[in-house]
């Protein structure tokens, strides 16, 4: 999950029943995460 609504919203996220429904939240830089995600897979 990633793009503005993260970046506003979830940035101060505590709790963490989100992640039942997704695997990753990116913040900020882009396809930074992205690419990050999909090594880290």
């Amino acid at each position: 999950m990633g793009g503005g609504y993260c970046n506003t919203e979830l940035r101060r996220l505590s709790d963490p029943r989100i992640f039942n429904f997704i695997d990753f939240i990116t913040l900020d830089d882009g396809e930074g995460p992205l690419l990050k995600i999909t090594r880290f897979s």
